[in-house]
């Protein structure tokens, strides 16, 4: 959503950007963990494909927010390698070739 509002309704401050790199920092160290997800799973933490989309969006969006607005990111590169190891273990884990979709990993 910060990056549509950036986008399409005003551009955001660099004090707001330098909050934002710490969260994005966060999920870049934390998207490995196991959670509870966004419904109410009473089975305890555990991978979840969705969570690990979103923690790619999370990136992804950082990054082309960092790029587009020329903010200062010296975690890039590490944002960029961790992003693409979600992908892999996302289409490697959370998608069901026989069945062409998402499902829980």
């Amino acid at each position: 959503s910060v990056y549509l509002y950036d986008s399409f309704t005003g551009k955001i401050a660099y004090d707001f950007w330098a909050d934002l790199r710490d969260i994005i920092d966060w999920v870049s160290v934390n998207w490995v963990n196991v959670d509870k997800g966004i419904w109410e799973i009473r089975s305890g933490d555990r991978k979840h494909t969705f969570s690990k989309v979103m923690c790619w969006v999370c990136l992804d969006r950082g990054i082309r927010l960092a790029e587009k607005r020329s903010f200062p990111c010296k975690q890039k590169q590490e944002w960029e390698k961790q992003r693409a190891l979600i992908y892999e273990e996302v289409m490697q884990d959370g998608f069901n070739k026989d069945i062409k979709s998402f499902v829980q990993s």
